[in-house]
């Protein structure tokens, strides 16, 4: 399963439970990231539109460095036993129900602002204070002014100059107490009970914004904003146990993210839509269709497009179905929701969570700027290019893509471009290819096959989609510029679904993917065979498209031979 969220520079805090998962950029960059139960960190230092989570087939934690500290590695522990004795230790416990301790954490290198600290902890017992100082200059060795609120039997858990936040039971279970830089306390009230386990996350700018759990934001001021981060935990005269789960230092820019994107589908179920009377069928993230004609090929990509978001409004057009009216040769999109759609039974269409019935409540209340799915077939092309000339003024800056685009080209070709200009010709505006030597070719004068490949790398490179629909990919594409396709579709991070008639062109897609013969029965239902090695079918002189037409009536739902 392929997901994504809108990527931005620094840490990106995501609620998913990534067990299985590794991350990309749009350029299919790792990521690092680091994940455990429901909650997924990562590093994103590249500029990209999206953040991908890729399923693999492990199934571990991604566990890369993301944070700029993290417990233990990047912080020592220091222990007082008596009060007094000091010395260097390593445990996993801060305190194990001794007297007249005190243990800190102090962090080997300094942060500064901004930053983001997450801190999981475990209080049981009745032990003294349990204090969390930032932008320390020295370890702590000394008392707030204020120690009177924070009691602390071991007078040595502050570090003159810092911030500090942290509570002592014997003073209150339900306030922090927060001590500024000159030693002073102002307390805060949480109303919970701050000894059990409990997670702190704190955000630090000009400001400290606090919670506990969820309870919060609790903001306070600060003025220092450079320094070490120390824990502390102090037993005093009594007893406690208390120990750090994790302690996690982000220095830079966060975005939390509470909800994921499914880019794509894993599986896709049809009813009662365009001649099929029910079909299902799984899907990868490159993914060939393959059958005869009038097998279904094009009505599943037409499902998919629909599913994937009927708020989308797509290039060249104003609604979903005003381009699949467009693609069919429908004048209007009422009359192609008309044609296809007004049959007995009403149609139904599934893709994992999302369902055919409110789409066209979704395409009437309103459009969503975001291009979902990028539906590509030479019929849609001239209205992609006006597009594209429309948003010329943005898209002309993509330099990169353009280097990469023509790079590729002048591989096959023999003619050499560098690039792509939007001039006057005859009243209006067209676009030029420059070449090598000078010379200025219109793109209406070269082959079709190099048109249509530049305006699709152009349109996914500026829209980003997360699903490729390309239907009879072979039209107009040569070898060389098909060999050039299928190997762009290995290096994006988006599902890739196409149908082919060239049973040679399915087997070089397949191999980085799956290939899925498909066909309608006289009684409605799609039939599908998924195809695990299409070379062999070819070896031996076998078409997978008869042989599914051949397999029976198939009256029984969702037969898979």
């Amino acid at each position: 399963m392929l997901y994504r969220v809108k990527g931005k520079q620094g840490l990106l805090i995501i609620d998913f439970d990534a067990k299985g998962y590794y991350v990309l950029d749009d350029n299919k960059r790792i990521l690092n990231a680091y994940g455990e139960k429901g909650k997924l960190y990562v590093d994103v230092n590249t500029k990209t539109r999206y953040v991908y989570l890729f399923k693999a087939n492990d199934n571990e934690y991604p566990k890369d460095k993301v944070f700029t500290l993290s417990y233990p590695e990047d912080f020592k522990m220091i222990k007082y036993e008596e009060c007094e004795k000091k010395s260097e230790v390593k445990d996993k416990l801060l305190l194990d129900n001794e007297k007249n301790s005190l243990t800190y954490l102090y962090s080997r290198k300094e942060v500064k602002t901004p930053l983001y600290l997450e801190l999981s902890y475990c209080y049981e017992g009745e032990a003294d204070n349990l204090l969390l100082g930032l932008f320390a200059e020295n370890e702590p060795d000394t008392v707030p002014e204020c120690h009177g609120k924070m009691l602390g039997g071991c007078s040595k858990y502050y570090s003159k100059g810092s911030i500090a936040i942290g509570f002592d039971p014997h003073y209150s279970r339900t306030d922090l107490i927060v001590i500024n830089e000159d030693g002073k306390c102002e307390t805060l009230k949480i109303n919970k009970d701050l000894t059990g386990c409990h997670n702190l996350k704190l955000l630090a700018s000009d400001k400290i914004y606090l919670w506990i759990d969820d309870f919060g934001p609790f903001p306070f001021k600060i003025s220092r904003h450079q320094g070490s981060i120390y824990l502390v935990a102090n037993s005093g005269d009594n007893t406690a146990r208390v120990n750090v789960n994790f302690l996690n230092v982000y220095e830079g820019e966060i975005t939390i993210v509470d909800k994921v994107e499914k880019a794509g589908f894993s599986e896709v179920e049809i009813e009662n839509f365009r001649g099929i009377a029910y079909g299902k069928l799984n899907l990868d993230r490159v993914n060939v269709i393959i059958g005869a004609n009038n097998a279904g090929k094009t009505t599943i990509l037409d499902a998919i497009y629909l599913l994937s978001d009927p708020k989308q409004k797509p290039p060249g057009f104003n609604t979903t179905l005003e381009l699949l009216a467009y693609l069919h040769n429908v004048k209007k999109g009422n009359k192609f929701i008309y044609r296809f759609y007004n049959t007995a039974s009403p149609p139904v269409l599934r893709g994992d969570e999302i369902k055919y019935d409110d789409i066209i409540r979704y395409v009437e209340s309103g459009k969503s700027n975001e291009v979902k799915a990028l539906y590509l077939s030479p019929r849609l092309m001239s209205r992609y290019t006006k597009f594209i000339k429309d948003n010329w003024e943005e898209i002309s800056n993509y330099t990169e893509i353009f280097n990469e685009i023509f790079n590729e080209i002048n591989e096959i070709n023999v003619e050499e471009y560098l690039t792509m200009t939007l001039e006057p010709f005859g009243g209006t505006y067209t676009f030029y290819l420059i070449r090598k030597d000078g010379k200025r070719v219109r793109l209406y004068d070269v082959g079709e096959g190099v048109k249509i490949y530049i305006i699709s790398r152009i349109l996914y490179e500026y829209l980003k989609p997360s699903i490729i629909l390309w239907d009879d990919i072979e039209s107009h594409l040569n070898s060389s510029l098909l060999g050039k396709v299928i190997a762009w579709f290995s290096d994006i991070p988006s599902q890739v679904v196409v149908t082919t008639h060239n049973l040679e062109v399915a087997k070089d897609i397949a191999k980085d993917g799956k290939c899925i013969v498909v066909d309608i029965d006289k009684d409605g239902i799609l039939r599908v065979k998924e195809i695990q090695d299409l070379e062999e079918y070819l070896k031996l002189g076998l078409d997978p498209r008869a042989i599914i037409r051949a397999i029976g009536s198939g009256k029984d739902k969702a037969i898979n031979p």
